[in-house]
């Protein structure tokens, strides 16, 4: 993986934010044993107006912990965020942008693109129904920002949804957990 200074402190200094993401920012750049139950609570509020799905019918104990471990990462463009074949260590949601997303078709070797915004990802109802040809990328996923600045931030939240997924008890996400585990995509912002 190509991260470089990925998540330096100057990261987001030229990035223009909504005062929703500007906080959740502010939020999740504290260390998950240093966020107070108030930040929490604001988080998963925010989370909830952003991505509404994504904490239906959890556990608040559950969520308490999403609260706890998400975080807010930024990608500049051609970053790789993860490879194809790799086990899926998190959930992503992007905040803002849209993506195309690239793979190779099992009974092809020709690469397949699908474009889908932020709100069809944070529902998990971007499909490839509509493929259309990419260039050859070799088994990439690729997200292009809609955006005209140079990174998109991406929300993620670290293993402990990978954990609650894969016991099954949480349809929507083992949904997702399934369709990520399907062909776990290498995957590349592009702006």
């Amino acid at each position: 993986m190509s991260s470089g200074d990925s998540n330096s402190p100057n990261r987001y200094d030229n990035l223009i934010l909504d005062s929703s993401s500007q906080r959740l920012l502010e939020l999740t750049s504290r260390s998950p044993h240093e966020r107070s139950s108030e930040a929490i609570d604001e988080l998963l509020s925010i989370l909830q107006r952003k991505v509404p799905k994504l904490l239906d019918g959890l556990a608040d104990s559950n969520k308490v912990q999403i609260g706890k471990q998400c975080k807010l990462k930024m990608y500049r463009k051609n970053d790789v965020v993860f490879l194809q074949g790799d086990e899926p260590d998190a959930y992503y949601t992007v905040i803002r942008g849209a993506v195309s997303i690239y793979f190779t078709k099992p009974d092809s070797t020709e690469p397949c693109s699908s474009v889908a915004d932020c709100e069809d990802l944070a529902s998990a109802e971007y499909t490839t129904d509509n493929c259309r040809q990419g260039s050859p990328l070799e088994n990439y996923l690729s997200m292009k920002t809609a955006s005209t600045h140079n990174a998109t931030p991406v929300l993620f939240l670290m293993a402990h949804m990978a954990k609650l997924a894969s016991r099954g008890t949480q349809p929507y996400l083992t949904q997702i957990w399934s369709s990520l585990k399907l062909k776990h995509r290498t995957c590349v912002y592009y702006s």
